[in-house]
């Protein structure tokens, strides 16, 4: 979401609170960019940013008052454990790159943080056990037969019963981001994507997973008052193929399926 400093799209601001007005939460990452380079700065946690300056960025890891500012709160901001102020850690990752390559370095060196794999470690000193012989067989293995198009991630995919799972596709790049990767997403099947599900049929679902789409008539209607309106030209969105079991995405969209798979 673009941010400019000391200005609001909706009305006319007067910058009383400077530093705070200017602040804002970041959850993946922050950037800066001119006609030529941008930096990007990646985080693995939500903290606070900002660009007081023009080409600088200012990142809040922890806030700690030892003492009230006098702000509202009427107490310091000191959080404790084991009678140590707490400590913040964290991991930032800086790019500086040409601003016609940054939004793909950005966007898929961000997936790869905020989604990297978790290692888990257990006991398998059994040679009968399961742990064991897979352990024996390969050190590594793929749930795909076949890679992703770049621009699309597997957000979900999580087992609901013994033979469903619900699974979210997202395309990670917005308009205009990327002269290839922004593009719509066209139609590819997950019939034979995955190497230990088989997936027979699938049943689109609304994003939250609690409904199926075909379900839902319309968004809500706002009334309005004033002339004062920008119009968006909102393209309805395309139809999937359950019978091949295909799934198109536009540029920043998310959908979500629940898999019926061979039990």
């Amino acid at each position: 979401m673009k941010r400019l400093r000391n200005y609001r799209s909706s009305w006319n601001w007067t910058a009383t609170e400077p530093i705070a007005a200017n602040y804002y939460p970041i959850t993946t990452g922050v950037y800066i960019a001119d006609k030529k380079q941008r930096l990007n700065v990646i985080v693995d946690r939500p903290e606070g940013a900002s660009s007081m300056r023009n080409g600088s960025v200012e990142i809040m890891i922890h806030r700690r008052l030892l003492y009230d500012d006098n702000k509202g709160v009427r107490e310091p901001l000191d959080e404790i454990a084991f009678s140590q102020g707490l400590v913040a850690r964290g991991t930032h990752i800086i790019q500086f790159v040409d601003v016609r390559h940054a939004a793909k370095k950005y966007r898929l060196r961000n997936v790869r943080n905020v989604y990297r794999p978790w290692l888990t470690v257990s006991k398998a000193d059994v040679p009968n056990s399961a742990e064991f012989k897979i352990g024996a067989k390969s050190n590594t293995f793929s749930l795909l037969k076949k890679p992703l198009p770049n621009n699309v991630h597997i957000l979900t995919l999580e087992q609901w019963t013994n033979s469903t799972v619900l699974a979210r596709f997202e395309h990670i790049f917005d308009k205009k981001e990327d002269p290839a990767l922004s593009s719509s997403v066209p139609l590819f099947s997950i019939r034979d994507l995955f190497t230990h599900l088989n997936p027979l049929k699938m049943d689109e679902l609304v994003l939250s997973g609690n409904k199926l789409r075909s379900t839902v008539s319309s968004k809500l209607k706002w009334r309005y008052e004033g002339q004062n309106l920008t119009a968006l030209n909102v393209t309805k969105a395309e139809e999937w193929a359950p019978e091949s079991l295909g799934v198109k995405l536009k540029p920043m969209e998310i959908k979500t399926y629940l898999l019926h798979v061979e039990n």
